[in-house]
């Protein structure tokens, strides 16, 4: 990693061209080398834990791995010391490098909080793991994070987000996404009739696509059903192949970012306030805190979603309620939050959910909830290929659960 060699080049005396800019290097490179073990740590079930220290030089045989809750250790204490790096020198992140945005000191010490935030939130392999986070700390590096969205800005063929590419791709009827469409597990809650509470309970190989009718004005317009909403529009004509299974079909397009050359000329959001706002009402939810989590829930969903806030008890116990469980009822407080989070992060960070499902224990019975090492590395060490996921097997998803309550709350199992 080019940030370890920054790092220890500066530890053994390097200065760049002043103090400033020299905590600067140090700052980033912890932070970067902090950040790709924390993503280690979310997927893979273990990891090996390099950082400037390490000789590689003088590796004989197989490297020690590290499990993944020994790897986010390593990563909140190397993204600590960015932090601390940081408070010793003031300075600016320019613009054009670094993490193409300008950012301040403080920003950016901001930005690493948040960091921390999402991995120890979305660590836990399974829901006594995420019951067991420090949930009290949890909220305390949300405080201390971003006050705004961070965005990067694209540059074409140097940073952008290809898969914003595939979704904003024109290419039948005037439509975008015909290579990525929104699942109905992400939108169908927001339905008021029993479309998504038949779909859910249909076979998965008989499963059809349907249209949704919903008040949520990020799914659809004010206009009627096959009105476009902010984020995602209604939107028939699909490519999918029926060979490879109904249940993969979805009417709904996703628009939120725009189409054309978005992917590769605009700010291209990566964490944003809303992401940390619903993860923090998660947190206080745990902590019996749930009267203080209304208003973090009902920021988005007000403003973007033009609904009517929740309470404590839930969304309004209407016809039309969003969000609405599988067997057709109006949600609690917590099938709010959660269908809030997967509404938001539509289009931000799409390996989130996984977290979130897998912590909620909301995956499909027997899917994995990680990753093994990659077998091109386990064949390079000599080791042997392993797997997860099956009846039985290793890592595998229990069944799913994903509307029982971590704390007593109305509505809720």
């Amino acid at each position: 990693m080019p940030g370890n060699d920054a790092v220890q080049a500066i530890d053994n005396g390097t200065v760049i061209v002043n103090a400033q800019r020299t905590a600067r290097a140090k700052a980033v490179g912890k932070l970067v080398q902090g950040v790709a073990h924390g993503y280690l740590g979310l997927y893979f079930d273990k990891a090996i834990v390099v950082d400037e220290t390490t000789k590689l030089d003088t590796i004989r045989g197989t490297p020690d791995f590290t499990e993944y809750p020994g790897v986010i250790d390593a990563a909140v204490d190397m993204i600590d010391e960015a932090i601390a790096v940081a408070g010793t020198q003031n300075f600016t992140l320019p613009a054009d490098s670094w993490f193409f945005t300008e950012m301040t000191r403080d920003q950016f010490v901001r930005l690493a909080n948040s960091h921390v935030a999402r991995l120890l939130a979305y660590a836990p392999r399974t829901r006594a793991e995420r019951a067991a986070v420090d949930w009290n700390e949890v909220i305390r590096r949300i405080d201390a994070g971003i006050q705004q969205d961070f965005a990067p800005q694209a540059q074409p063929d140097i940073l952008f987000d290809d898969w914003k590419r595939l979704v904003a791709r024109l290419r039948t009827a005037g439509r975008p996404s015909d290579f990525g469409r929104p699942s109905y597990w992400i939108v169908g809650p927001a339905d008021s009739t029993n479309g998504f509470v038949n779909w859910a309970g249909t076979p998965v190989a008989n499963r059809q696509p349907f249209q949704l009718r919903t008040r949520d004005r990020r799914i659809q317009g004010a206009t009627g059903p096959a009105s476009p909403g902010k984020y995602v529009g209604y939107n028939q004509n699909n490519l999918f192949q029926v060979a490879r299974g109904t249940y993969r079909f979805s009417w709904y397009f996703f628009g939120r970012w725009g189409t054309g050359t978005s992917w590769q000329d605009t700010p291209q959001a990566s964490i944003t306030v809303a992401e940390m706002d619903l993860l923090k009402a998660e947190a206080l939810i745990r902590l019996n805190r749930a009267s203080e989590a209304v208003a973090l829930i009902n920021k988005t969903r007000v403003a973007s979603g033009e609904l009517p806030p929740v309470t404590i008890d839930g969304p309004p116990n209407t016809a039309g309620c969003v969000p609405r469980k599988l067997n057709g009822q109006c949600g609690s407080l917590w099938d709010a939050l959660r269908y809030e989070k997967g509404i938001e992060m539509l289009g931000v960070n799409g390996v989130v959910r996984f977290f979130d499902m897998r912590g909620w224990q909301g995956l499909p019975e027997n899917s994995i909830t990680q990753l093994p090492v990659p077998g091109r590395e386990l064949g390079t060490l000599l080791l042997p290929n392993y797997t997860f996921g099956g009846p039985g097997g290793a890592s595998s998803a229990p069944v799913p659960a994903p509307e029982t309550c971590p704390v007593a709350l109305p509505r809720c199992a």
